[in-house]
């Protein structure tokens, strides 16, 4: 599962069926869920539709995603039968930069780069995409490492979760540097924030 607004999830019961009505106060999310409310509940036989508010987050201290888990009480099954629970892996959000399809010419960089965990990458345009400052400490402690400053100047969708970006870099001269540059860095595609890796 990505990390997307609002998923909707379905959960099958091997053994057992579920309640006629199932109640959000039945129901507990934890892990990458945490900060997630469950909205719209529909119970059917074996299956239980959940309609879940917000967005899978990194555990407060944890500096990653960890699986998200559901919690069903035993109240939500037919005959109150046993509680059960379920572990859902998260897919982080992560933007890949392709270093072998890249292209440096003086500081404009052109470098294919793939999406994971964001939709509608069609919609995506240039003011959507922005480079995030870097607010680290340098090795001194003192003074704050500034990443290069990265102005995307056009975009293309090539695959559903592949684009194009044509950026101009400042201080880049060539893929070295531009890959010095990108790695690493926090990209916003839309209101949503990506870790980006050069590979």
């Amino acid at each position: 599962m990505a990390t997307e607004k609002n998923p909707e999830i379905t959960l099958t019961l091997e053994d057992g069926l579920f309640a006629d009505k199932v109640t959000a106060d039945e129901i507990s999310l934890s892990g990458s869920f945490y900060d997630m409310r469950v909205g719209k509940i529909q119970s059917k036989g074996n299956q239980l539709n959940l309609k879940l508010r917000g967005k899978a987050e990194e555990p407060e201290g944890q500096g990653f995603f960890v699986d998200g888990i559901i919690g069903i009480s035993s109240s939500a099954m037919e005959n109150e039968h046993a509680s059960a629970s379920v572990t859902i892996p998260i897919q982080q959000r992560l933007i890949a930069f392709e270093s072998s399809e890249m292209t440096v010419d003086g500081s404009t960089v052109t470098v294919p780069l793939t999406v994971i965990g964001q939709k509608d990458l069609g919609k995506l345009t240039l003011e959507d995409i922005k480079f995030l400052e870097d607010d680290t400490l340098a090795d001194d402690g003192e003074q704050p490492n500034k990443a290069p400053a990265v102005k995307v100047t056009q975009v293309e969708k090539t695959e559903s979760n592949r684009l194009a970006l044509t950026m101009n870099i400042k201080g880049v001269t060539d893929k070295n540097s531009a890959a010095e540059a990108l790695d690493g860095r926090m990209v916003q595609l839309g209101d949503t924030e990506f870790l980006s890796k050069y590979s």
